[in-house]
């Protein structure tokens, strides 16, 4: 074996000490921070502190004992613009690889790296290091206002710099540690288990050769890791479908499958962005691309996870209020939870975006331009929408109403986000955009308590004036004594003169709110109608031209004249009921007619008592 895997190997033991914890302040004491007053003072606070931290772990002291100085170390860089979904791992790379640069140039003599005293005498806010990219500028704002540390582009671009000068012979000083980043880049982290570290101790060198900057040995790892977690992604996704088709009927509060599905696949991508980032201890593109693969798996399984449960919450409300599940207050609290689930997918792609390192400003701002984009290239859609909320606020219909639309009739199925559809009378499926739905005029048919019957009865010229009067006070009389029509108003009345009919018109209200049986009731007032005009001998007007031959029937002069005897009886006897019946003879005729009528399967005998 080489030497140089053997270096490699021998580092390994050491590094399973190595703890990345974040920024741990301490310099004399354990709370206090380190010194970055100046650049001298930053400069030397990161040397002494990551040599003291990487001297403790390449010599197998505990890890607790290394966690201090590399605390200390790491708040000596701007990390403001390393994400925040891997800062943890990659600030000890970038440390690594700043130390390996500063062990390869030739620093300044101490007297020539401005101090305090510079500082405050020349007003210096930056320094760069001699014949490098290196500076050390002072923080304007933020927590970490007035201290100088190295500055945030230096911080970004470390790893070019450390590919520039990684070939170079590490200069001799006494806080030099030749190979200490390449054993910090092949061996496993703290979270491997000792038995793990032990066999990958004991590989050939050939899974120490590196591939991509990672040695061969992790990615194999990674892979095997990846062909255990996409299936189990899957069957957990077809083992929570599976579970909610089993459980379909009941309560949508035990409806659990898709939300546990969605809840195990949220651990499992916690537990393998630890896995690259611990154990594994990816470095370079490969964490990067590790963690914005696990990062985006996590946020896409955190979306999933809100949106079935604000959907489940939404229709939990809808069951325990025992409402229609196609009521349209039943879509209102559908709806409103669904748009809720939208809003905290939109808030986690966001954070998501922020935790990923992606400017969020410039990112909303887009969102903002290419929605105003979107809503113009969909603005009947979003009329749509809009209208469907009106709907559901103003309530003209409700789910399973009939109703009457534009020239079509039909009942409302279901009023969704974008349209409405209506079962039409000839069980067709109408299906109207909610904006033009919302602007028809929409006659409710459900909501009416009670039925208008107005039909104008139109009779022929050759009506007599005491004809007219019978038939008036016949058709009046019978409304009255009709038990299914209301007696405010009971009344029929002669409406005037048309080309060929002296029209009468009838207005009364039957009592029924269901069109069915309203036709019924239409229907027997109608022939009843039509026996009070037969029995007065007159005739119903034809809007046409008649040839009269000698052979037609000609009216009953006999019943003419007994009509016209019996309404000169009423003139007598006071009685005639024009303009209307009196008081009394209203109370004595009312509710008297049978009706059904005698000889219908419904028939009902009236209780002459009653």
């Amino acid at each position: 074996m080489s030497a140089t895997p053997r270096l490699w190997l021998a580092a390994l033991a050491a590094l399973l000490g190595l703890l990345l914890a974040g920024p741990a302040p301490a310099q004399d004491g354990p709370l206090s921070p380190p010194d970055t007053s100046s650049p001298r003072a930053t400069l030397q606070s990161f040397l002494h502190n990551f040599h003291e931290a990487t001297r403790r772990w390449y010599h197998g002291e505990t890890a607790a004992l290394a966690d201090v100085p590399l605390g200390r170390a790491l708040s000596t860089l701007d990390l403001s613009g390393v994400p925040e979904a891997n800062r943890a791992e990659r600030s000890v790379e970038l440390a690594f690889q700043l130390q390996g640069i500063l062990q390869r140039i030739e620093l300044p003599p101490e007297d020539q790296v401005p101090d305090a005293a510079a500082v405050a005498a020349d007003g210096i806010t930056s320094w760069r290091i001699p014949d490098t990219e290196l500076v050390i500028s002072r923080q304007a704002d933020g927590p970490m206002a007035d201290r100088f540390l190295f500055s945030q582009e230096t911080v970004t671009r470390l790893p070019l710099f450390f590919a520039r000068v990684h070939d170079l012979p590490v200069l001799p000083s006494e806080m030099a540690i030749p190979g200490a980043y390449d054993a910090f880049r092949l061996g496993p982290g703290p979270g491997m288990p000792a038995l793990l570290a032990d066999w990958f101790k004991r590989l050939p060198p050939s899974a120490y050769r590196l591939v991509l900057d990672e040695p061969l040995w992790k990615w194999l790892a990674l892979l095997a890791v990846l062909l255990l977690a996409l299936p189990a992604v899957a069957l957990l996704s077809w083992l929570g479908l599976r579970l909610d088709r089993r459980l379909a009927e009941a309560p949508p509060l035990l409806q659990l499958g898709q939300p546990l599905a969605a809840l195990a696949t949220l651990l499992l991508t916690l537990w393998l962005n630890y896995l690259s980032g611990q154990p594994l201890r990816l470095t370079g593109q490969a964490l990067i691309g590790a963690t914005v693969a696990t990062e985006f798996a996590f946020f896409a399984a955190a979306a999933w996870l809100v949106f079935v449960v604000t959907n489940r919450a939404g229709a939990a409300i809808v069951h325990a209020q025992n409402r229609r599940p196609r009521s349209i207050d039943a879509q209102l609290i559908r709806l409103s939870f669904r748009l809720l689930g939208i809003f905290g997918i939109l808030y986690i792609a966001v954070h998501a975006a922020d935790k990923l390192g992606a400017p969020v400003g410039p990112l909303l701002a887009g969102i903002g331009v290419t929605g105003l984009a979107i809503a113009l290239a969909v603005r009947p859609t979003m009329e749509n929408v809009i209208a469907g909320f009106m709907l559901f606020a103003d309530r003209p219909v409700r789910i399973g109403e009939f109703c009457q639309f534009g020239d079509k009739m039909g009942t409302v199925e279901e009023i969704g986000l974008r349209s409405t559809r209506i079962r039409g009378l000839d069980r067709t499926v109408i299906t109207v955009p909610n904006a033009d739905f919302s602007q028809m005029q929409i006659v409710n048919f459900t909501r009416r308590d009670q039925m208008l019957f107005n039909p104008t009865i139109a009779l022929g010229y050759d009506t007599t004036t005491d004809q007219l009067r019978y038939i008036l006070a016949r058709i009046r009389e019978m409304l009255i004594r009709h038990p299914r029509v209301l007696n405010d108003p009971a009344r029929i009345r002669f409406a005037g003169y048309s080309a060929a009919a002296l029209n009468l018109e009838v207005f009364a209200f039957v009592g029924s709110t269901d069109y069915a049986e309203f036709l019924g009731i239409r229907e027997d007032l109608n022939l009843r109608i039509k026996e009070i005009v037969e029995s007065s001998g007159a005739r119903f007007a034809l809007p046409i031209q008649r040839v009269r031959w000698s052979r037609d029937e000609e009216p009953d002069d006999t019943r003419i004249r007994e009509i016209h005897a019996e309404v000169e009886n009423w003139r007598k006897d006071m009685r005639l009921p024009f303009p209307d019946f009196a008081e009394h003879e209203r109370h004595a005729l009312a509710d008297t007619l049978p009706f059904p009528p005698e000889g219908s399967t419904a028939y009902r005998r009236q209780d002459a008592a009653g």
